[in-house]
């Protein structure tokens, strides 16, 4: 019990505050002055008190308690990229990683994978292993599946791919697509913890979109799938329980966090909905650092974003942190290792392990996270309404949305009303200078591809 003299300071009241807060302005306006709007919809206040809330704030729980003793009461996995395109290379790359901090992988496939060779001497049944199809996804699945069946391993991690990636860029049918995964779930029943499906919230982040369009999109993709689906209760109990999310951070620190805490909350009422059991800590959340956040221009400081990135999303509840260079497959080998290092120096130098939810109590973040949901909630309605996503991609309304949102950020940074270190602000100067190539850009009018914010202004500097 907490002593009653415990804290030596009298109370004050948030009036108190915002008198104190107007004094020392001296005349200037408080809204335009302290006042800030997050993602351009949520005001942001320069003080949060414990009256802002009208409920007590709880600590949440990202993850049932391990079955192993003496673990940290927090665990989330740290992935790195596989791209296997030498099959005896990728193994050595691969065994490498896993002894020097790496417990998760993200294998780029293309479908012409030698699984045997690539995953020899690996214990699956130790590690997180996410798929990527970057080509051929069906393909990938079967020949994966293949591999998998011959062997009495348990997995862990799923593929991250959705009837959804099928359909951006392409003539696909959505609901053909949808009958194929609900096949594959059928399939992988044996491998419980290991999801047929992935749905890539990260997409609408990357492409330029706001932490609510990420998950309001987001969203929109899961009912429009499991509307979809049969409507047995076990059958849609199973597919909602062994769904896995991929967000995204990128450089809104604190509001990310309440971003993936809000995720986790209304992933739970949705299936509530549907009449499906779902308790926030069952979900499998894998977050990767952002390529929006990023820039071409002074590379050097795409490593400082990637760390407080990484602590977004491990203080948001990640069950997998997924720190990416922006260079893909052609980072060196010096780059691959610090993004490797960054979630294990946050683990054994800066104990983000040692609470469950380190962020609890703060005010500030649980009225955050109220709003983001709150915000959320009122897109999902009028995304419904208007519906359904199938009809919003058709339409290309979502495309229209995301693409003013992007185009809106680029500009600002080039006009340097959005300052970016390294970029438009405090630039490297002669032998300091550490610039990427610029990358052409194009997009079908189906797509929505990863960009930066940066964008407009790299071309004008390569120009």
């Amino acid at each position: 019990m907490i002593r009653p003299d415990f804290y030596p300071f009298p109370v004050k009241s948030k009036n108190d505050w915002l008198e104190q807060i107007h004094q020392d302005l001296k005349g200037k306006d408080f809204e335009k002055t302290l006042v800030k709007k997050v993602w351009g919809e949520i005001l942001q206040q320069p003080i949060y008190h414990s009256e802002d809330l009208d409920f007590n704030p709880q600590p949440m729980t990202f993850h049932p308690p391990s079955e192993i003793p003496g673990l940290s009461p927090r665990l989330w996995s740290n992935a790195v990229s596989i791209y296997p395109s030498d099959s005896r290379l990728s193994n050595k790359e691969i065994l490498e990683v896993l002894q020097n901090g790496a417990d998760a992988l993200i294998i780029h496939a293309s479908g012409n994978e030698d699984w045997e060779k690539i995953l020899k001497d690996v214990l699956l049944p130790y590690i997180t292993l996410y798929i990527l199809p970057e080509k051929n996804p069906r393909k990938v699945r079967d020949s994966f599946f293949q591999f998998i069946s011959k062997t009495e391993t348990t997995l862990h991690g799923g593929f991250l791919n959705s009837p959804f990636d099928e359909v951006f860029g392409t003539n696909l049918n959505l609901s053909d697509s949808v009958q194929y995964f609900e096949a594959e779930f059928n399939k992988w029943k044996k491998y419980p913890n290991f999801s047929p499906l992935v749905l890539n919230f990260a997409r609408y982040r990357n492409s330029g979109g706001t932490g609510i369009q990420e998950l309001s999109f987001g969203f929109g993709e899961l009912i429009e799938l499991i509307s979809s689906i049969s409507d047995e209760k076990s059958t849609l109990q199973d597919i909602f329980s062994r769904i896995g999310i991929h967000s995204s951070v990128a450089g809104d620190h604190f509001p990310e966090i309440a971003k993936l805490k809000a995720l986790r909350k209304i992933w739970a009422m949705i299936g509530a909905k549907f009449g499906v059991e779902s308790n926030p800590s069952n979900l499998q959340l894998l977050v990767s650092t952002s390529t929006w956040s990023k820039s071409l221009i002074d590379k050097n400081t795409n490593l400082i974003r990637d760390s407080y990135e990484a602590m977004s999303g491990i203080l948001g509840g990640c069950n997998c942190i997924w720190v990416r260079p922006i260079q893909g497959n052609d980072a060196s080998n010096l780059e691959k290792r610090v993004a490797r290092n960054i979630p294990s120096i946050l683990k054994e130098e800066s104990y983000l392990d040692k609470v469950m939810d380190p962020s609890a109590g703060t005010y500030y973040l649980e009225k955050l996270q109220e709003q983001i949901e709150d915000a959320v909630q009122n897109k999902i309605a009028e995304l419904e309404n208007e519906g359904g996503w199938e009809k919003a991609f058709e339409g290309r309304k979502i495309h229209q949305q995301i693409r003013a949102q992007r185009l809106k950020i680029q500009k600002a940074v080039e006009n340097s009303e959005i300052s970016k270190i390294g970029a438009n602000k405090f630039k490297a100067q002669g032998k300091l200078i550490d610039n990427l190539s610029s990358k052409d850009f194009s997009e079908e009018e189906s797509e929505l591809i990863e960009t930066r914010a940066t964008a407009l202004l790299e071309t004008q500097n390569h120009s």
